[in-house]
């Protein structure tokens, strides 16, 4: 066992996923097609791989040398769908890490789920997830190097694609969806701006809830505002002293006094904050019921038996 095997192993152990190094030898299964060509299953995988290698993660086995090598050893893939059956192919290609998962569609969402599977523990050590609602053409254009950057633990590179597909999505959208403009002059009529919500919030209570359209959300906040008002002048005090240095007449308060004004500001603070988010979060769903779902990140810990998955999903 090399050292890059030990350490490969320590970190499967401790539960920890770090993104693969550019020394990974690993090799990919075809893609289960459910629901799609056999062709275009193959075709995707095969991008699969280019986009692996163009991560600089990974030194993949070119299809027709693991057919050749399999084919030595009489072994049939048919059926090769079980985490245990990819390790047996990666011991009989010499791999590190084998590669396997399916291409479904439902409807007219096309969903990837592919999985990185140490071929010495049999651990999977990466998860990656792509939902596409549209034309196929757009998983392997786009979808596939999203999926291999997953693969690879490069989280940041994901992120950056995605957010170039919403904008291309955002540029072609007028072509696509002639009521755009329409959709567009809805959205801004409904939607708030959060900023002004939370100043109105700070300043005088519960009108950015009002504003907001969420009066009965602001009940507590004045409450607990009024309440805090009440205990700086019911229990603290306050007296005018004299200032010789300054040679002026100055206020003091007492600690009371303070703890409750101090109370008063920030509860003040909470509520600009908590009324922000919900102008955002507002402002998503009517975007969401006008134009449709926006695209999503999302991180999920997957445990697995000797430690944890780190598990990125992009759903369109």
């Amino acid at each position: 066992m090399n050292f890059r095997q030990i350490l490969t192993s320590a970190i499967v152990c401790a539960g920890l996923i770090v993104p693969l190094t550019a020394q990974n030898h690993v090799a990919v299964m075809e893609l289960r097609g459910n629901n799609i060509a056999d062709a275009e299953a193959g075709a995707l995988t095969d991008r699969l791989r280019t986009e692996l290698f163009r991560t600089g993660s990974f030194r993949v086995l070119e299809r027709e040398l693991m057919d050749k090598i399999l084919d030595e050893q009489g072994f049939q893939m048919s059926g090769c769908t079980s985490d245990a059956c990819l390790v047996e192919i990666g011991q009989l290609t010499g791999m590190e890490m084998i590669i396997g998962g399916s291409i479904s569609k439902v409807g007219s969402v096309y969903s990837i789920s592919a999985r990185t599977v140490s071929v010495q523990t049999g651990e999977i050590l990466h998860i990656a997830t792509f939902d596409y609602e549209g034309e196929i053409g757009e998983l392997l254009k786009s979808g596939m190097r999203i999926v291999a950057y997953q693969l690879a633990g490069r989280t940041d590179e994901v992120r950056s694609d995605v957010e170039g597909l919403r904008a291309k999505e955002t540029l072609q959208r007028t072509d696509i969806d002639p009521d755009y403009s329409k959709k567009m002059a809805m959205y801004k009529a409904q939607d708030k701006t959060p900023w002004v919500a939370g100043t109105l919030s700070f300043l005088l209570p519960s009108t950015g809830h009002a504003y907001a359209g969420h009066w009965g959300k602001s009940v507590p906040f004045l409450a607990a505002r009024i309440a805090a008002f009440a205990f700086a002048n019911t229990f603290g005090s306050t007296k005018e002293v004299y200032n010789e240095t300054t040679a002026q007449w100055e206020t003091e308060y007492d600690t009371m006094y303070n703890i409750g004004m101090y109370a008063y500001i920030g509860i003040g603070i909470w509520e600009t904050s908590r009324v922000v988010t919900l102008v955002k979060k507002d402002n998503q769903q009517i975007y969401d019921r006008i134009f449709g779902r926006a695209p999503e990140l999302e991180l999920q810990l997957v445990p697995q038996r000797n430690g944890l998955t780190l598990q990125l999903a992009c759903t369109f």
